[in-house]
């Protein structure tokens, strides 16, 4: 498969406006890309799960984000995803995602452009992202909490 080229690459941004936004977008109107960039500030989990399973790779690189529940759910929906070095996802994401700086637009680049250029990349990333998912479920996670409690509290 050859790498798309860039009049094929499309973006779609869900984010919630804050104080970076009107930064971004304004990148992206200067760049001229407002017909290649759909923005979206909410979607239901019915438009959110079709996203996944269009889309080529997950760009989350962040420097500011909790548990990073987007990596999984792109992960569980067999999606690569570039994510930060920061926080909490490298940890989450396992090292089934291609990590950057996201202080560094060259590290971002770089990662980018592997991911997208690398078909047996992607496909060994799909394979161990849906084994990292198995590592996070709701009854090994409330099992946990209440273990948790019993020491703390026995």
């Amino acid at each position: 498969e050859r790498p798309p080229e860039d009049d094929e690459l499309h973006g779609g941004l869900v984010v919630k406006p804050d104080r970076f936004f009107d930064t971004v977008f304004a990148r992206i109107r200067q760049k001229n890309l407002l017909r290649r960039v759909q923005i979206h500030e909410q979607v239901s989990e019915a438009e959110r799960s079709v996203f996944y399973r269009l889309a080529t790779v997950l760009y989350f690189v962040t420097k500011y984000e909790g548990f990073g529940l987007p990596v999984l759910e792109a992960q569980a929906q067999s999606l690569p995803v570039v994510a930060s070095t920061h926080g909490a996802l490298p940890e989450i994401s396992g090292r089934d995602a291609v990590l950057c700086d996201p202080d560094d637009p060259e590290n971002i680049l770089s990662a980018l452009e592997m991911v997208l250029s690398d078909e047996q990349l992607r496909a060994r990333m799909i394979e161990g992202g849906l084994r990292n998912v198995t590592r996070f479920n709701w009854s090994r996670t409330a099992k946990e909490i209440v273990d948790m409690y019993n020491h703390l509290f026995a």
